[in-house]
């Protein structure tokens, strides 16, 4: 048994998580990462507060709602046994099993590298804020990020699907962009809906990366850093080459 004193930053960290995948394995130890189901949103997160074990929940929003119902004066204490988790408060305990990390989607292992960054550019949060209600009222599907002629353009775009037409778009300016010289004229598309962040203000750079599983190969993908001091968050997705720098 392993009691775990709950705080509102690991709360907020386990609520972003199941937003991004109900399925997780706590690792013991700080750093914690989930993906989504597609396998290409990644979430790294160091913990103020290390988890004591290794264990793993087949739906994080079971737990997550649980803690609601149970906080009171003070947040429940976690009690992580052998074969499940408690959640105890003022007024008794909650128990939930274990799942078999056999069955639970893992993320991957490997380390990620940004090798040739295409372009740099910041996030502010009231930024992402108005990105999201756009995609909202306009029903898009993707991030749109083009580079040519050295110069960054992001857009929020509805990808065709079964012959639909778009019913609007959406183009904004990212604060502080640099192009890096040189870059190869690009568009790459990332699922919008793939992205789910804990709020604040990001460095981005989108360009090619590596993994430590695929040593030599590199693919398309975007690094969300938290610009906070003392916090550890990265995001990393991947998307898709839309034309190369030959198409019109």
């Amino acid at each position: 048994m392993a009691k775990y004193t709950l705080t509102q930053p690991t709360i907020e960290v386990l609520k972003n998580f199941a937003a991004i995948n109900p399925q997780f394995i706590f690792n013991e130890g700080a750093s914690q990462r989930t993906c989504n189901i597609t396998r290409n949103f990644i979430a790294d997160v160091e913990l103020t507060d290390p988890f004591p074990v290794n264990c793993a929940m087949f739906d994080l929003n079971r737990l997550l709602n649980i803690i609601d119902i149970c906080k009171g004066s003070a947040l429940p204490v976690i009690d992580f046994g052998e074969t499940g988790l408690i959640v105890l408060h003022e007024n008794g305990t909650v128990s939930l099993p274990y799942a078999n990390q056999n069955v639970i989607a893992a993320p991957p292992k490997h380390t990620y590298t940004m090798v040739a960054p295409a372009a740099t550019f910041k996030l502010p949060e009231t930024l992402w804020s108005k990105i999201k209600k756009t995609a909202g009222v306009l029903q898009t599907t993707s991030l749109r990020l083009s580079v040519e002629n050295e110069k960054l353009s992001v857009k929020l775009i509805n990808e065709r699907l079964k012959g639909d037409e778009s019913i609007g778009w959406g183009s904004f300016d990212m604060p502080d962009t640099v192009v890096t010289p040189g870059a190869k004229p690009n568009s790459w598309l990332v699922k919008f809906d793939s992205l789910e962040f804990l709020p604040g203000n990001y460095n981005v750079v989108i360009g090619d990366i590596s993994s430590s599983a695929n040593s030599g190969n590199t693919n398309f993908g975007v690094f969300f850093t938290l610009d906070a001091p003392g916090k550890k968050v990265t995001y990393i997705t991947a998307g898709h080459v839309e034309r190369g720098k030959d198409a019109k």
